[in-house]
């Protein structure tokens, strides 16, 4: 111990008042270690400071605030080494401030020891302890300890960095440490307290809880005690239902309703996510569903003039999915080897009014018409039963109206006839198709096609009408609709076979209203056909002026204005709304109330889907038929409204379903769409790259298996 205290004269000059702070903290340690400090030990102790404040002052040696910095760094691990108060901290950290740096460190503290017979020191060994360092074989002898039983032994550790890592190396807060740590620190914990019971602990943890300041934590603690069911409430009031996302599927469905492009669908799903919400799934999946909705490189045809999938494919492709759809509905209801009927609706139009885009190509003359052949899916049903195993919810929206064929031309009379004949014989080709549905079975389907997807003008090309003045079915002129006696005499019979081409509901309301409206024009005038006076004819401007404005006045109407390029005012919805307010419409055109409702009657019917009893049809028909010419003789009917008084009943009773569900309105609907899509979806490029964009884009929006949860 001589070489110990030998330069303690020179210690006590450095580090004055220094006794009873060692003291102090050798007191501390004693009473919260719980364990006896031997003189080794408490040397050992003294060096351990004295080495970390060396270290300490070399690392700051340049820092500008260096002893503030050192009692701050110091003080925090003196708390952490020893668990010291802050006032005790503060103390000690302050004894090992000093000036002269490479000289840190408390004093040596100046302890008795036995006797032990130690050669007299050399120089070395006074430098070794002026610096704070130790001797190694002193220390190697006084200081073996021997490690508890069952505690981590590191190979080749000298008794002081040994009596170091135990007593004196920084242990972490438990907030801190890995979970791997944690998990043993945890299993060590519940070794040692194995005899303790589960409700001691927790009334132990809720004390700690509250001694910490930490009362609701300590609280739940104190009734998890008292009540032992509580636990299981708790948890079962915590179930979180599983979160639902979406499937590819659903996600395409949502792009589809929604019109959305790739970039703001991506916003979307960063959004969910960022959120934590794995609603949306990758565009890729997406990509994938939308494959699936696509014909295959090799089954269309394209050229700089059209685009063309063969008709086998389309029905084929539709049926497939469908399937798909009521896949759980023929798995319940139905047997294996079923027999089945698919009823379509397919037709014609062309449109005028496109883009000319600055693009290579033959074409580029006809580039802003477009001829579209389409298909709608109307009902599948079981042959053998007749029970509908699948309708179409909406079978006048654009949804599941499939384009056959784009054609970029002029609609001609002659194009019209050659597209017949070319679908036609297409489907006098077509065989019935077998499914093989896992899960189910073989699903045989047969076809049935109606052309009805076509208006007026293709109608009186069909039915090699000579003007559009005349009736396409029976080929009667104005001068004979207004007789009772051709209508009892047979002159418009007709075969029931030429029937097959529908009611055409929505231009039947548009020409109808204007029927209507020209009736009023010139009620004062009573002439139709004859040689108008100057006189007249300003009558009749002034009084066409006149309804104009009050339509526009009671319901925001605008009849018979004259569209730059596009026709007149009148649409759909102008006429729809003016036959549902029968009573105001009829009082502004001085028409008669009783007439005018009827006709409403009959156009409401004409667009059900569901069954219509044609004899009671016919019957209201020819009423209305001797109404008008009761009423206005002087006036002939349109063709339109004879097809309907005259023909409707035989036409009702031509079709297999509800004849509202054999309208033109998707068709004719789907030519804004078609002028918006390749507008906005497709690459101008060239014609045919043009072509092909606008192809797929419109199989991937049309196809007929989407989830229920999208709005037809």
């Amino acid at each position: 111990m001589a070489t110990i205290i030998k330069n303690q004269d020179l210690v006590n000059k450095l580090w004055s008042e220094s006794d009873n702070k060692i003291a102090n903290l050798v007191t501390y340690i004693r009473e919260h270690m719980q364990r006896t400090i031997s003189p080794q030990e408490l040397n050992t102790l003294n060096h351990s400071m004295i080495n970390f404040a060396r270290n300490l002052n070399k690392k700051l040696s340049r820092v500008k605030n260096r002893k503030k910095d050192f009692k701050t760094k110091y003080k925090l691990w003196l708390e952490e080494e020893f668990n010291l108060d802050s006032a005790l901290g503060t103390e000690l950290a302050a004894l090992a401030e000093i000036d002269e740096p490479g000289i840190p460190g408390p004093q040596v503290l100046e302890v008795e020891q036995p006797d032990i017979q130690v050669d007299e020191p050399n120089v070395e060994v006074e430098q070794q302890e002026l610096h704070g360092t130790p001797p190694r074989s002193e220390l190697s002898i006084d200081l073996a300890i021997t490690p508890p039983t069952g505690a981590r032994t590191i190979r080749n550790e000298t008794p002081v960095s040994r009596l170091r890592r135990k007593l004196f190396q920084s242990t972490p807060k438990y907030d801190r440490l890995s979970k791997a740590t944690k998990r043993r620190r945890v299993a060590d914990t519940a070794k040692l307290q194995e005899s303790a019971s589960t409700t001691l602990l927790l009334s132990a943890a809720s004390r700690n809880c509250k001694a910490k300041g930490k009362l609701d934590l300590a609280k739940v603690l104190d009734l998890l005690t008292n009540d032992e069911t509580l636990a299981a409430r708790i948890l079962e009031n915590m179930e979180v239902t599983p979160q639902q996302t979406y499937t590819s599927e659903e996600a395409l469905a949502l792009i589809t309703d929604g019109r959305l492009s790739r970039s703001q669908y991506e916003k979307l799903r960063a959004g969910a996510l960022a959120h934590n919400s794995k609603l949306y799934p990758s565009y890729s999946a997406v990509y994938e569903g939308k494959t699936l909705c696509r014909p295959p490189k090799d089954v269309y045809q394209i050229s700089d003039r059209n685009i063309t999938v063969p008709l086998e494919f389309l029905l084929a492709h539709t049926v497939e999915r469908l399937l798909l759809l009521q896949k759980d509905v023929l798995i319940q209801h139905f047997s294996a080897r079923l027999n089945t009927e698919l009823f379509c609706s397919w037709g014609f139009d062309g449109s005028s009014g496109h883009s000319n885009y600055k693009i290579k190509g033959e074409n580029i003359e006809a580039d802003s018409s477009l001829f579209a052949t389409t298909l709608i899916p109307l009902r599948l049903i079981c042959t053998d039963t007749q029970r509908i195993i699948w309708e179409n919810p909406s079978p006048q929206s654009v949804r599941f109206c499939r384009p056959l064929s784009l054609k970029f031309c002029k609609e001609t009379t002659q194009l019209i006839c050659d597209e017949r004949e070319r679908v036609e014989q297409s489907i006098s080709l077509l065989t019935p198709d077998i499914f093989d549905l896992e899960g189910f079975g073989e699903v045989v389907v047969r076809y049935n096609l109606a052309l009805t997807l076509i208006d007026g003008k293709v109608l009186t090309a069909l039915m090699g009408a000579k003007s559009a003045s005349v009736c396409p079915y029976c080929k009667a002129g104005p001068a004979s609709f207004n007789s009772l006696e051709n209508l009892n005499s047979g002159m418009f019979a007709v075969e029931p076979h030429a029937f097959k081409h529908g009611m055409g509901q929505l231009h039947c309301r548009i020409r109808i209203m204007e029927q209507c409206l020209k009736v009023s024009y010139k009620l004062t005038v009573q002439k139709f056909a004859k040689r108008l006076t100057q006189a007249e004819k300003d009558i009749i401007s002034y009084r066409k002026r006149d309804i104009q404005k009050k339509m526009r006045d009671a319901f925001g109407l605008r009849v018979d204005f004259v569209k730059q390029g596009a026709g007149t005012s009148n649409d759909g919805n102008t006429a729809r709304t003016a036959f549902e307010n029968y009573e105001k419409f009829a009082d502004i055109l001085e028409l008669d109330v009783d007439l005018i409702k009827n006709l409403y009657f009959l156009l409401a019917t004409i667009s059900l889907r569901h069954k219509i009893n044609a004899d009671r049809f016919e019957v209201l028909c020819n009423k209305v038929f001797k109404q008008y010419v009761e009423l206005y003789t002087w006036y002939p009917m349109s063709p339109t409204l004879h097809r309907l008084l005259v023909h409707g009943a035989d036409i009702i009773r031509q079709h297999k379903l509800p004849i509202g569900m054999y309208g033109e309105e998707a068709g004719e609907s789907r030519q804004k769409f078609l002028r918006r899509d390749r507008e906005d979806h497709a690459r101008k490029t060239s014609l045919r790259t043009t072509y092909w964009m606008f192809w797929i884009f419109l199989w991937t929006h049309l196809t007929p298996y989407y989830p229920q949860l999208v709005l037809i």
